[in-house]
């Protein structure tokens, strides 16, 4: 099952009410900046600050997302019954505006200053997401799929962000 755009919505708005700062990464997070829902989603990425990290898990728990792996204070992974998921990456913010995410000890990876400062909207709702060049840095460090290598090219094709250089030799998917 996936997680559209009300579920995404209810979601953010539900933590967000409730003062959790959260900002929209991954797939929704591109479609946020793009404005439109390129794709069903099967989850729903979303940041939050250490101070956070646990309200946030407590609150996810009443709207139905069980903990499946992960625990604050670092990032974790939640599902509900139909196995829809919410991913939840924790960051510690510096002074300089720069924030880490520590995935797994030893591992850790920096936002730059101004990566938080994205929005778009979800089903004409506003939210808070990384802006595009954060986006792209959040499409890095890992195994991408093809779904990965068409919402680097989508960035790069409405914004002019760079693409990475692990997507290089893949070139333009098919539209």
């Amino acid at each position: 099952m996936s997680l559209d755009a009300r579920d995404v919505v209810a979601v953010v708005s539900a933590l967000e009410g409730t003062g959790v700062e959260v900002w929209v990464e991954g797939g929704w997070g591109v479609d946020a900046l793009l404005g439109y829902q390129r794709r069903p989603h099967k989850d729903l990425d979303l940041v939050v600050r250490t101070a956070d990290a646990e309200r946030c898990q407590s609150l996810l728990k009443t709207h139905g997302f069980i903990p499946v792996s992960g625990t604050p204070p670092t990032g974790y992974l939640t599902r509900d019954v139909s196995g829809r998921a919410v991913d939840v990456r924790v960051v510690t913010f510096e002074p300089d505006g720069s924030a880490v995410y520590r995935a797994d000890e030893p591992d850790e990876w920096i936002y730059p200053p101004g990566a938080f400062d994205g929005r778009g909207s979800i089903a004409e709702v506003e939210v808070r997401c990384l802006t595009a060049e954060g986006q792209m840095l959040a499409h890095t460090g890992y195994a991408y799929t093809d779904k990965d290598v068409a919402e680097v090219w989508a960035l790069h094709d409405a914004f002019g962000t760079a693409i990475p250089s692990a997507y290089t030799a893949t070139g333009r998917p098919e539209r």
